[in-house]
């Protein structure tokens, strides 16, 4: 079986990819990012990357997508990474969409997703800082609509709590691990 993997130099997709690279599960691991992907020189063997500019994932990305069965989908940032309300939905909501459509027209039979644990689209929520985890419970929420909007024979959410992440933490991450 084909793997793809879309945020796969995240806290999440790393862990991921060095995972689906161990299993004899999977014959190749495709990679869809902005940048390689880092992994032992051990288990380079059945790995594909994809480096390609995110604002064109659909068309760009669409090769890594032909003969998988599956793809996973990572992609989350910060908006004090991402630098505003915009540049946070495009990478948590826009490449999210993008993927998604691209694996559906390469004929992907399972989508998986990982969100958050309060993802509501129906939240309401502002471009304003101080309703940012509005924002956020919302976005992800959008971002689950789109992949199911898709129709994929097969869709998985994964919903996480706070995750442990070596940078990049928020206060709150830090405080709680």
């Amino acid at each position: 079986m084909k793997a793809v993997v879309v945020g796969a130099t995240g806290a999440v997709g790393s862990q991921l990819v060095e995972q689906l690279l161990q299993s004899n599960a999977w014959a190749v691991v495709a990679t869809v990012g902005r940048r390689p992907v880092e992994v032992p020189a051990t288990l380079q063997g059945k790995l594909q990357q994809t480096v390609i500019n995110m604002d064109n994932l659909e068309v760009e990305g669409a090769p890594a997508f032909a003969g998988a069965s599956t793809a996973f989908c990572t992609l989350g940032t910060q908006r004090g990474v991402a630098g505003s309300a915009e540049a946070f939905r495009k990478v948590d909501l826009v490449y999210v969409e993008q993927a998604a459509k691209a694996a559906k027209a390469a004929g992907v039979q399972h989508f998986s997703l990982v969100t958050a644990q309060t993802a509501n689209s129906k939240q309401w929520a502002n471009d304003m800082l101080p309703f940012h985890p509005l924002l956020y419970i919302k976005t992800k929420g959008q971002a689950e609509d789109a992949v199911r909007a898709q129709s994929f024979p097969r869709v998985t959410i994964f919903r996480p709590g706070l995750l442990l992440k070596a940078k990049n933490a928020t206060v709150m991450e830090k405080v709680v691990w």
